[in-house]
């Protein structure tokens, strides 16, 4: 996605509003069992300052994922805020988090906008935070049946401890 800054470069505007609407590459996504569910909506108003450009806004967009622990789709909506800081390729070094480089009066913001959507998917994404998950013995889904699975199996290694406990010790 790129956006042009040529009018604002050029103080003809005191800053450029930019709306999008629209469907994005969930590629980046892949990886994680995750992918955008819906459109991704974007509002964004950039302001000069000097030779700088400060880029703020929203992004709202919806992500199907995996549940961890029963498999199961599921949505989220997410609505992270947005804010970048575009500058001219000499002007990078002279801060200290990431800018974006204005090159021939536009900026491209998908690689930035694709970093803030993966900031948001969880490592472990849960569709309910009282999912009972698939039992391990039978593959069931505990929520929809408790199984009557019981595992008497133990790891051999702890079989002298369990022989204390019987003891009474």
């Amino acid at each position: 996605m790129k956006i042009n800054l040529q009018q604002l470069k050029l103080y003809r505007e005191d800053a450029v509003y930019y709306q999008y609407n629209g469907q994005m590459d969930d590629g980046f996504l892949a990886d994680n069992g995750a992918g955008l569910q819906s459109a991704v909506k974007i509002a964004l108003t950039i302001n000069r300052r000097d030779q700088v450009f400060y880029g703020t806004g929203t992004l709202e967009t919806v992500i199907e994922y995996n549940c961890s622990r029963c498999l199961k789709g599921f949505t989220r909506t997410i609505s992270p805020p947005l804010s970048f800081i575009i500058a001219e390729p000499e002007g990078e070094k002279d801060y200290e988090e990431e800018v974006l480089l204005l090159e021939n009066d536009e900026v491209d913001i998908t690689s930035y906008l694709q970093g803030v959507i993966f900031a948001e998917i969880p490592l472990s994404p849960i569709c309910d935070p009282n999912c009972k998950g698939l039992c391990p013995f039978c593959g069931g889904d505990k929520n929809i049946k408790d199984c009557q699975c019981r595992n008497e199996e133990i790891d051999p290694r702890w079989e002298k401890l369990k022989m204390l406990n019987r003891e009474g010790g």
